[in-house]
């Protein structure tokens, strides 16, 4: 076994001698090398990772030119080769399993081969379903939620729960859920967070709130409501003051009427709800407001009452006049506007129709010029409203705006009218009211 050089020489008929010389190897090496400490295997969190692997030969030599990996039957470039190891960094890698293969050869040509697997879960559980939700009246609650992994499966013992930032003992975690008895709650907002890790390290979080108000027993107070008295204007904000000390405002549930229909647009503080409202008619108007609290307590019904007497306008009323035909969705209703007051109208039209409960209004086109002129007791010529109303329905508001002058000649008061109907008993078939 080793190197031996050849030297080979020859002369010619003259004397001159050339040589030449020349090398070779024997060896007995047969064995290849030996491969170890594959990376990476089993799960891995990330899309990224670095292939690396030992090797080492105890015969001729490793030939590091001749170190090499192929990933899923593809060969990996990029790849760093010494002596002793080899390591390929690779990115973008699908989720899921994959297998790769490390080959190299020593110096008497022998090659040695090992193969590793490992698998991509770079997707966090999903949590959802996180309960309690809402308002409470307890004081003492089961904190719950679901969780999913699609990848590499829940780790249950990595499940954990916060109650306003601080960590809940006693919890019950599963493969699918975790839940968590909670006492002694205190009233007002609670913020629940939940986290889960999958069994490649990837961690899911979710979060979820309720309120308590168990304790909270007291009514909120109605104090004043706003304007009363006579307004000049035809343009008003109206205004429900109330007193809350327990639970808050609950927004949804309180309402305020004017003239027993339900206002829009209001806005609700700590304090007072604001409803602002433009073409208010001539003449007496009611307020009516319940105010309920997160508990559902609620103030009793309180009202008052104000009027509207705003100089030089006429006083329009917009009166159904005949009966409605209801023909399939399709709902027609004969109006008039009326000058109930001393003053005459002119330039009289209809503007805008809005309407609750999915209603569509259809025609006239607007805006839509009811007539150029009533006179002080006078009606104006019957016009029809159609409505689109969807199947079900037997009940619904319409909000009318429109406008009017105080002058024909140009330079007088445009002033603006709000009218509130409410529609219904028009059953099934037409001729019904």
């Amino acid at each position: 076994d080793g190197s031996h050089t050849i030297t080979v020489s020859v002369a010619d008929n003259a004397g001159n001698t050339g040589t030449g010389t020349g090398s070779f190897t024997v060896s007995s090496d047969t064995t290849p090398p030996a491969l170890s400490n594959l990376a990476p295997s089993g799960l891995i969190s990330t899309t990224s990772t670095t292939i690396t692997a030992d090797y080492a030969d105890s015969g001729s030599g490793i030939n590091s030119a001749s170190a090499a990996v192929a990933l899923d039957g593809t060969a990996v470039s990029g790849c760093t080769a010494t002596a002793t190891s080899i390591s390929c960094p690779v990115t973008g890698l699908a989720e899921g399993a994959h297998n790769y293969t490390v080959s190299v050869a020593d110096n008497a040509g022998n090659t040695g081969a090992a193969s590793g697997s490992f698998t991509v879960d770079s997707v966090a559980p999903a949590v959802s379903g996180i309960a309690p939700t809402g308002t409470l009246s307890s004081a003492s609650v089961t904190v719950y939620a679901n969780y999913t992994d699609s990848g590499s499966g829940i780790n249950s013992a990595s499940a954990a729960v916060t109650l306003d930032g601080a960590a809940l003992s006693g919890c019950t975690a599963t493969a699918t859920s975790i839940s968590c008895p909670v006492t002694g709650l205190a009233d007002g907002s609670h913020t629940i967070t939940v986290s889960v890790a999958d069994n490649a390290g990837n961690t899911g979080t979710g979060t979820g709130s309720f309120t308590v108000v168990s304790a909270d027993t007291t009514p909120p107070s109605i104090t004043s409501i706003e304007p009363t008295g006579t307004i000049t204007t035809d343009s008003a904000t109206v205004q429900v003051y109330y007193a809350e000390t327990g639970s808050g405002i609950n927004s949804a549930a309180s309402y305020v009427y004017l003239d027993s229909v339900p206002m829009t647009g209001c806005t609700y503080t700590s304090t007072v709800v604001n409803c602002p409202i433009t073409g208010l008619l001539q003449g007496s108007h009611t307020i009516t407001g319940r105010i309920y609290d997160n508990a559902g307590n609620y103030a009793d019904i309180a009202s008052t009452s104000f009027t509207v007497n705003v100089s030089n306008k006429p006083d329009l009323v917009l009166q159904v006049n005949g009966t409605a035909q209801l023909s399939g969705t399709q709902l027609q209703i004969p109006m008039r506007v009326h000058n109930a007051g001393s003053k005459t109208a002119y330039t009289v039209r209809l503007t805008a129709d809005t309407n609750s409960d999915g209603v569509t209004y259809t025609k006239p086109g607007l805006p839509y010029s009811v007539a150029s002129k009533i006179s002080s007791g006078s009606n104006s010529n019957t016009f029809t409203l159609t409505y689109d109303v969807p199947a079900g329905i037997t009940s619904f508001f319409t909000y009318c705006t429109g406008t009017a002058s105080n002058s024909s000649e140009g330079g007088g008061t445009t002033f603006n009218y709000s009218y509130w109907l409410q529609i219904s008993g028009y059953g099934s078939g037409g001729g019904d009211n």
